[in-house]
């Protein structure tokens, strides 16, 4: 049996924060993962928010809604987890077993209100 290599991108969509001064980080920018292993993807802000928005993007398609995290509570949709940490300066998002749709780019967006 052949494991399938799958290819992962972040991207960080910054809604309403074109005139702050917030710093974003992102890992990994690109992943590859075997079928059937975990992968984590995380985003770190320099500011508190008090929503994050999870998004996955398939080649050709519009983005999607994985889920939504805005408290200590970890969320769970699909075969993904969000965790909110670091009092809402950190975001994860992690799967714990990696399937062939979940190829494609993800999209982690702020509600900076």
């Amino acid at each position: 049996q052949t494991l399938t290599t799958l290819l992962l991108k972040l991207y960080f969509l910054q809604f309403s924060l074109i005139f702050m001064d917030a710093q974003i980080f992102q890992t990994p920018a690109k992943l590859e993962v075997q079928e059937g292993s975990p992968f984590i993807l995380e985003c770190n802000y320099s500011m508190q928010y008090q929503t994050y928005f999870w998004y996955h993007q398939l080649p050709g398609k519009s983005p999607s809604l994985i889920l939504s995290i805005y408290s200590q509570e970890d969320q769970n949709s699909k075969s993904f987890v969000a965790k909110y940490l670091e009092n809402g300066k950190e975001t994860q998002l992690h799967c714990p077993k990696a399937q062939f749709q979940d190829s494609g780019s993800y999209f982690c967006a702020v509600n900076a209100q």
